[in-house]
């Protein structure tokens, strides 16, 4: 009898040791999964219908700390950060088309150009604050013919004359000397509104179209609700309707805009030429 008792605790305890087992056993996934989730974030939750936000966190080598520190200040920016690890270099061996170099018209470029998208300006990422030397990049090519001016060159001069923001962006009461360093004249006009009259100062369209007509280039700040705080080139009229390049925005660069819609927001005015 007591053998059979023996017997039959025996089993039991086999069979919680087991089951205890086979629960330690399905809770290693679950755990693990947990630390996944801990370590990665939102990158995780990417990666199980994202291709690229899985081989980011499989090629975590290729990746720098900054580069993955602003992905989480700004996860809507996967593709950036996907294809840094492809194109962190690309400045390194730049060169400009001979189409932008001899092109009739103001070449567009783009701060999202990878050939200096993950250079910096003022600290921050040419793609999202090089507006201005993307602009003036523009400017340059398209005033001398030649490339031997590009973003990145003219974000270390701006950096070198202390005119650029904080948080990146260049200074635009400091373009007319990042110019001179360009070998460009350049003449500008500011337009603002005064709180104390309530009166705002305008463009004014026939000194724009001077300034085409003239073969010189025409560069605008800008600061409102369509464009927010941003530099961008007026490249050509039609009638009072102008054309733009906006160096963040195709679609800004191939729609006609009304002096109506431009002027409200034009804060300063640029005319620039060559020597």
């Amino acid at each position: 009898m007591k053998n059979n008792v023996d017997k039959k605790t025996i089993a039991i305890v086999s069979v919680v040791f087991i089951a205890i087992l086979v629960a330690m056993l399905l809770l290693i996934p679950a755990q693990r999964k947990n630390e996944f989730y801990e370590k990665w974030g939102i990158l995780a939750e990417f990666a199980e219908t994202d291709e690229r936000a899985k081989f980011i966190i499989e090629n975590q080598e290729l990746y720098s700390e900054e580069v993955m520190e602003y992905f989480y200040r700004n996860t809507d920016e996967l593709d950036f950060v996907y294809n840094y690890a492809f194109h962190k270099d690309d400045y390194r061996s730049m060169s400009f088309t001979e189409e932008e170099l001899n092109s009739e018209k103001i070449p567009k470029l783009y701060m999202f150009d990878n050939r200096w998208a993950y250079e910096k300006i003022g600290g921050m990422y040419i793609k999202d604050d090089g507006c201005v030397p993307v602009s003036l990049t523009m400017a340059y090519v398209w005033l001398t013919g030649n490339g031997d001016f590009d973003p990145v060159k003219i974000s270390e001069i701006a950096e070198n004359l202390d005119a650029t923001a904080f948080w990146g962006g260049i200074l635009y009461e400091k373009i007319e000397d990042i110019c001179s360093e360009l070998g460009l004249n350049v003449e500008m006009y500011q337009y603002r509104f005064d709180t104390d009259t309530e009166k705002k100062y305008h463009a004014d369209i026939q000194t724009m179209k001077q300034i085409l007509d003239n073969g010189h280039v025409l560069m605008a700040g800008m600061s409102g609700e369509t464009f927010g705080a941003h530099g961008l080139i007026i490249s050509g009229y039609s009638g009072d309707l102008f054309t733009i390049n906006d160096p963040e925005s195709p679609e800004n660069s191939d729609r006609l805009w009304s002096f109506d819609e431009l002027d409200p927001e034009m804060t300063f005015m640029f005319d620039i030429s060559k020597n």
